[in-house]
């Protein structure tokens, strides 16, 4: 049987050696500057192997496209870097497609600056709106006209068949004034009306043609002015916006994503962790949980 001076023993803290009691070392903290440098360099290096990935050389039926590698110097920092130089080589065929659609444009540019002169040329004249055809009036003052036209023509023979129709009445021994004159007269006269209103409608379409072609002749004298001045500017921009020189396209590669680096800041700082803490459990105080639950059991063996 356990003595009560035993459990005394633990209740007083004499027995704290069996369950760690002294006090224990902290152990030395770790080189965060030095993890944090080796970190920066592994993820500089797997950049390097990402761009390294990325610079294949390409070849296809029309030509190659290689990468080539220099060593420089970084203008800002002095620090060592790498230069990358693209080049794209054509097939000889492809070049030789590539060198004629070059000259091609050289002569088409050549071209366009001979005409560069003459359209300027065009444009140093103003517009000559005082040459052109006079603008047409209304179709009313057009129709006026036409049957003014057309009246002054049927009036020498309606003053013939007027002196044919009195001479016949006198000799009919109908004078002038009767009541047979009178609707002698009449009658001719509706002719004439009749007439009159015929001409008005054919003036009225004849006033409409003339309106028309005048305004035709305005329209094709304006569009022949403008194209006189801009053809030469036509010509050029013709010659200047022709044929391209298109180079052949090389196709894309997937882009290799770098790599993460190994996270050893992290590493260190758990590693200063994990220390901290094995120092505390080695010796940082008595562990009085443990010990209490000891003192039950002996308690309980005890009594």
């Amino acid at each position: 049987m356990i003595k009560l001076t035993t459990i005394y023993r633990f209740l007083t803290g004499e027995a704290f050696c069996l369950y760690g009691g002294g006090k224990g070392s902290t152990p030395p903290a770790p080189d965060y500057r030095g993890a944090a440098q080796e970190q920066a360099a592994a993820g500089r290096e797997a950049q390097a192997g990402a761009i390294w990935a990325n610079r294949p050389t390409i070849n296809t039926p029309w030509g190659q496209q290689t990468w080539g590698a220099t060593a420089g110097v970084d203008p800002s920092t002095g620090a060592p870097i790498t230069e990358w130089t693209s080049n794209i080589n054509l097939t000889p065929e492809q070049q030789k497609a590539l060198e004629s659609q070059q000259r091609i444009q050289e002569g088409r540019s050549g071209a366009a600056e001979t005409l560069l002169g003459q359209a300027t040329k065009g444009f140093e004249t103003p517009f000559d709106w005082g040459g052109l055809p006079a603008a047409p009036g209304s179709i009313a003052d057009a129709q006026k006209g036409a049957y003014e036209t057309m009246s002054q023509m049927l009036q020498p023979g309606r003053q013939q068949q007027q002196s044919a129709l009195d001479a016949r009445l006198a000799n009919m021994g109908l004078p002038m004034g009767t009541e047979a004159y009178k609707r002698a007269s009449g009658q001719l006269g509706e002719q004439f009306a009749a007439q009159d209103k015929q001409m008005m409608a054919q003036a009225l379409g004849e006033g409409r043609a003339d309106v028309g072609s005048q305004q035709a002749l305005r329209q094709g004298a304006i569009a022949e002015q403008a194209q006189r001045r801009g053809m030469t500017l036509n010509e050029l921009n013709a010659l200047l916006t022709g044929q391209q020189v298109q180079s052949p396209q090389m196709p894309g590669v997937p882009q290799a994503q770098p790599a993460a680096p190994p996270n050893l800041l992290g590493a260190a700082q758990a590693q200063g962790q994990y220390g901290l803490g094995a120092a505390q459990a080695g010796g940082g105080g008595p562990d009085y949980g443990s010990m209490i639950g000891s003192v039950a059991s002996v308690a309980a063996i005890a009594l």
